[in-house]
Formats: structure tokens, sequence, C-alpha cells
């Protein structure tokens, strides 16, 4: 399971950075409620494991934070693979090691021990122990004998297992145990000849070696190997999950996430059986691709563009969301270096429905059944607004103020918009009132005033009634049309752009937007004359 390397986050009252990420799916019901030991810049800290696991970087500095973030991912990680990997067989010396670190942690407090006596009774009770390590009790429930070795040095193995984020097997237990038993009598009596004021060299820590983290178990190799690789699906699932998070957010619309996914599975499958992983894909790849793509007739090299840019896009966000897999910062850095081939752009005139063509249109819209054809055509005609924008109208959006018909452009109900601006107030043009549609408005009890697929309803609709000139764009084109009607009939700059919910890049753009300027919106409207329909 691959997870998105979260960023370090600032507490709100502290500024201490902190680093947090949500415990993965297939190891949360082994891990919860389990206690963890995370070294972070040689200092370590012991947690609990709940839906997530968090740790505080101790710093303030931002650059700082984001080093240690790095360092705190690769300790969640070895803990992730921990829990996957099952128990591990330790050998005799990695035993022998794990002791010395205990043996260690004792010599830590060598040069003020306390009273000699104290480690001479800490010597006894652990002489006790190994003398009698069993413990049977005839009338206990369990008959199995139980070990005092693991009452007495147990939390010890337990605390150096968890900074290794080891589990072993129960025949490692009983052996690590054994020798942290015989190294914490050799700390007692170390801690005794210090306490008594001798302080000649220790011997003792030469006789233990470096601990070499064991191999790694079939599952956990398979996991780490897994964390390696990334799929163009997950990345962009990834990228619409952190764009939903927070408040007042912008997600991604789910036309969007469809596209991109569209895109990037028809490159992977040109890629053939490896096609999904994201971290192996070259510039070669990307090519070939592309020249595959040029090759086929239904490919505009516009539209080749279009998908060639896509994958950059996803591994873009890749490197992001999955920081921990650099392969994908290879990737990316190898397909910037495409060349995307040339293409030249169909003028506006072309995509535009022609002035002379519209009378036609609409004459035709009259006559149509289905209420999509029958106004959006006028709709888009009168207000310079998309379809995908009209097409999502609800009975709800339409009101009066002041003495004129309007409507709202909105996000609301889960609508999703091109962006800010897109969101407007639009008087109703006398040339809809005096069609009918405030009647047709009026007739709805409440919700969406449009059945949904009105595109490709419009769309076919528009092509049966036709032929029109080569190139027109039978959805677009409305909007092409009436930024030309607004120059035609002089309507004021500032009014078409708040229309046709455009942004001049100026601040006072995202100023007002009340129904304070309905009155001047309707005036500049109503400058645009109706078009002569016989």
């Amino acid at each position: 399971m691959v997870l998105a390397m979260t960023r370090p986050t600032k507490h709100p009252k502290t500024g201490v950075y902190l680093y947090r990420q949500r415990v993965p799916r297939d190891v949360l019901p082994v891990a919860k409620g389990q206690q963890v030991t995370v070294t972070i810049d040689g200092k370590s800290f012991t947690l609990k494991v709940g839906s997530e696991l968090k740790v505080s970087l101790r710093t303030k500095d931002g650059p700082k934070a984001k080093e240690l973030a790095a360092e705190a991912q690769s300790e969640f990680n070895r803990i992730w693979d921990s829990f996957r990997g099952g128990a591990e067989t330790l050998t005799n010396k990695q035993c022998v090691a794990l002791a010395g670190e205990v043996y260690s942690a004792f010599k830590l407090i060598e040069d003020d021990p306390g009273p000699p006596e104290l480690w001479q009774r800490v010597q006894g009770e652990n002489a006790t122990v190994q003398a009698n390590p069993l413990i049977i009790n005839p009338l206990a429930i369990r008959k199995e004998p139980q070990d005092r070795r693991e009452q007495r040095f147990g939390p010890f193995v337990d605390v150096v297992l968890r900074k290794h984020h080891l589990t072993i097997t129960n025949g490692s237990r009983l052996q690590l145990l054994a020798h942290v038993s015989r190294a914490m009598d050799e700390a007692a009596a170390l801690l005794e000849r210090r306490a008594s004021g001798d302080y000649r060299p220790d011997t003792n820590e030469e006789r233990f070696p470096e601990f070499i983290f064991p191999q790694a178990s079939s599952v956990a190799k398979a996991t780490r190997e897994a964390n390696t690789r990334v799929t163009f699906d997950q990345i962009i699932d990834a990228e619409a999950a952190y764009r939903s998070q927070g408040r007042e957010t912008k997600p991604f619309p789910d036309k969007t996430i469809s596209q991109y996914k569209s895109r990037c599975r028809e490159f992977s499958t040109y890629r053939g059986k490896q096609g999904k992983d994201a971290s192996t894909v070259t510039l070669a790849d990307l090519e070939s691709w592309v020249e595959h793509l040029q090759k086929k007739t239904e490919n505009t090299n516009r539209t080749i563009v279009d998908k060639a840019k896509a994958v950059q896009t996803v591994l873009r966000w890749g490197t992001a969301r999955f920081r921990h897999v650099k392969a994908l910062e290879t990737a990316l850095s190898d397909v910037s270096k495409f060349r995307p081939p040339r293409f030249k752009r169909k003028a506006s005139d072309i995509s535009a429905i022609w002035f002379e063509e519209a009378p036609t249109i609409l004459t035709a819209a009259r006559l149509a059944n289905d209420p999509r054809c029958r106004w959006l055509p006028w709709l888009a005609a009168y207000t310079g607004a998309r379809i995908s924008e009209l097409d999502k109208l609800e009975r709800e959006d339409f009101a009066e103020h002041e003495g004129i018909w309007y409507f709202w452009i909105t996000d609301t109900n889960g609508r999703q918009l091109k962006n800010e601006s897109s969101k407007r107030i639009i008087p109703v043009h006398p040339a809809l009132i005096a069609e009918g549609f405030r009647g047709f408005v009026d007739s709805k009890a409440s919700g969406r005033l449009f059945a949904k697929g009105a595109a490709d309803a419009v769309r076919r609709w528009f092509h049966a009634i036709g032929p029109f000139h080569e190139g027109v764009r039978p959805i677009h084109g409305w909007r092409h049309l009436f930024e030309d009607l607004c120059i035609r009939f002089a309507v004021p700059q500032d009014v078409k752009l708040a229309l046709t919910g455009r942004s001049s890049g100026k601040s006072d753009q995202s100023y007002g937007k009340t129904l304070a300027r309905l009155p001047g919106l309707h005036k500049g409207l109503c400058l645009i004359e109706p078009f002569d329909l016989d």
C-alpha cells in the first residue's frame, strides 16, 4: 500500500512543527493501540498508535522541519513494515548486540550511580531470577510455566525492540532475554564499582557488536518494493484528496478526475504490462506514444499535446504527494524535456456561431421537443454563459429585484464552475422573456430545469439541423458570438466581463458582486438588440 508523504504542520499556538500520517488500512487493526518508538535527530519518542501517528519535530524552523519530516517518514515506513512483516528470527549475534544497547543505556548514569548497596541488591535479585527462571503454579488456570526473566527483563527487551521496530519469534525472545539478563548483571556490577569510586576503563563494552538489522521477511520485502512504485490512478486520487481538504477548498470536479485518468490509462495501455507504474515513465515512452497518436487520423496535434501534458501534470503531482518514491522525480525530470508538436489554433471566427447563422438556429430551437434543445441555445445566445453553466440551472436560481428578473450562476449543490470569476448575476434579456422562457421556469416546482447530458443532446440536435460553416463549435460557439455582440452594440467592457464571468486581472474584479449592480448589468445587456427571426 502506498501512502502519500505528508507535510510538517505548525502548531497554531506554540509554532513548533509536527509530523503526522494516517495509519495504513492494512496494518491499522494490528497497530492501533500499540506503542512504538520513533527516533528523530538522535532523540527517541515512545508513541501510541491511533488512527494516525504523530510526532513533534521540536523545531520552529521551516526548512529544518522539512528535513526532519523526511527522517520521520523513514521511521514511519519501518514501523508499518514491522507490522506487515511478521515475526523475525534473530541470530545469536543480533541478540548480543541488542543486549549491548540495554547495557549502554544503563551506562549513561555511571557518573552518578547512587549508593553501591542499590546495585548490590539489583545483582542479588537478578541472581534469584536466573537461578529459578520458571514460575510453576499448580493452582493457576494457566498450566504452562511463566518465565521470571520475562517479568524482570521483558520491559527492557520491549524498549529495544520498539526502537528498531522489530517483532521477533518466541524462540528469539527467549534467547534475547538470556543475553539481556547477563548484560544487566554486568551493568549492575559496573555501576556498583562506579558507586564505590572505581572508574577504571570498562572492558565489557567491547564484547557487544553493532546491531545489524535482520534480513526483511518476504512480506516486508514485498511491501518495500511496492513503496517504490505508484500508479497514475493512485496519484490522481491522492491529488484529488489533497485538494478536497480544509475549509472553503476547491475540490477537483469529477469530470476533471475522469479526464486525467482516461488520458493516463490510454498512455498506460500503450506502454504495456508495466504501463500503470508512473515511476518508470521515460521521455522515450512519451515520445513514442505521441508518434503513435499522430499516426491515428482521429487525433489532432492539439489533442495530442493535451494528452501528453496530462501525463506530465500527473507526474508533477506525484512528486508532491509521494515524495518517498524518488523514481517519480527522475521520471518527471526526464519527461520535462519533451518538446510538444506544433499546432495551429483554430481561429475564433471559425469556432464562433456566425451572426447570420444564429437566427436559423434559434428558429429551429422553437420546434425542438427536448427542453434542452429548446432553451439552451436561446440562453447561450443572450447571456454569453457556457452551456455547462446553464444546463445545471435550478428553479431556485431565479428571482426578481427592482423589477428585473435575473438568475445566479453559482457552485451550490455540488455544481462545479471553471473559476471564482464564474460566480455571477445575470439579468434575463427581454428577448428571452418575450420568447416565453419565464413561463417555462415558473412551470418547474423546484430543482434542475434541464435533464443531464445536455451538451451531447444539443450537439446532436445542432448537427441534425445543419449544416453550418465548417469548424463551428455548437456548444462554445455562442460564447464567441456573444463577445462580438457586446462590441457590435457597444456594451461597456466592465459589464461584458461581469456578464461572461471573465476576470480583468485587476483587484477590483473580486469586489462587490451584489444585487446593487443588477440595474447596470441589465441596462448594458439590453443594448444587445434581439435577432431578427422570420
